[in-house]
């Protein structure tokens, strides 16, 4: 929950202990804001550090030791808890909307015209400084374990204080659009074999929560789908396996197999390692536009 620290964790500290905070202990919060698949990367060389501090005392010393451990000059930037506590929810939540955007976007120009190249769209308009590229691609949905959690206490901190996050529901909304417009893709085609290639919510991390294979499979309501499902990552295959139960499940370990074994193909995910498939006369739901000449 959001502003846990200053409501929940230090008034738990203070209890268990005796101690009075900024007294006997201090408090500071440090979360990351590193990418799942680059975490070590991205820990040592980060855009920004963010500290949240109980007072300057305590935030002098955390900023001192992250001085010691990152690689480039970033910026550390330092605020009370509460500042820092809206901060970190306040940036994933904004990621967000640069997502929702894109794929609306994707999705309405489909709709226009199927000539129209949507990254050719969103390439251009991202050049503007004050948008910028990075997420700016129309695909599938945000999923994962932060942006999701995120987007969701945004909203729980506006209702607590009797607000509505307009724009974050609208997020959400066109979040969920994305996994229903391609499973109307899926029942367009009257075929029963579906392939996934791709069970990681992105490439290079065995994480597979709120991914589009995971929401896909979950949201289905055609019980007659078989799914075959595949992950560059034997991890993700494992995990996959976790948390999803369904008999109509069927994994694979070599990619050209599941292709011939399906007769719709899903790229969840847009690893480049798919170019080199042969897709023959499969029908290919490709959101990436990763299989240019199909």
């Amino acid at each position: 929950m959001p502003l846990s620290i200053n409501e929940e964790l230090i008034p738990l500290i203070e209890k268990i202990t005796n101690f009075k905070l900024n007294e006997e202990f201090g408090f500071v919060y440090i979360p990351d804001f590193v990418a799942i698949g680059e975490i070590i990367n991205g820990f040592e060389n980060p855009d920004f550090v963010l500290i949240g501090q109980s007072n300057s005392n305590y935030g002098e010393i955390a900023e001192n030791l992250y001085r010691s451990i990152i690689k480039n000059n970033a910026k550390i930037n330092r605020m009370n808890l509460l500042e820092a506590e809206v901060a970190k929810i306040s940036l994933n939540t904004y990621i967000t909307t640069k997502i929702s955007f894109s794929n609306f976007l994707g999705l309405l120009c489909k709709k226009i015209d199927s000539s129209i190249n949507i990254d050719k769209i969103t390439n251009c308009i991202g050049q503007d400084k004050r948008i910028g590229n990075k997420y700016l691609k129309a695909g599938i949905s945000y999923g994962g374990t932060c942006f999701p959690r995120d987007a969701q206490a945004m909203i729980k901190l506006a209702e607590k204080f009797k607000l509505k996050a307009h724009q974050i529901i609208a997020n959400e909304t066109i979040n969920e659009e994305s996994d229903e417009e391609i499973i109307k893709l899926i029942n367009k085609t009257r075929k029963i074999k579906v392939a996934i290639l791709g069970l990681s919510f992105k490439n290079n991390t065995s994480v597979v929560e709120e991914s589009l294979a995971f929401k896909i499979i979950s949201k289905a309501k055609n019980k007659k789908l078989k799914f075959n499902c595949y992950d560059v990552l034997g991890e993700a295959i494992q995990n996959f396996q976790k948390i999803i139960k369904n008999n109509n499940i069927k994994y694979y370990t070599d990619a050209q197999t599941i292709i011939d074994d399906s007769e719709v193909i899903i790229l969840s995910n847009n690893n480049s390692e798919y170019k080199k498939l042969i897709f023959k006369d499969k029908t290919i739901i490709d959101p990436w536009r990763i299989l240019t000449n199909e």
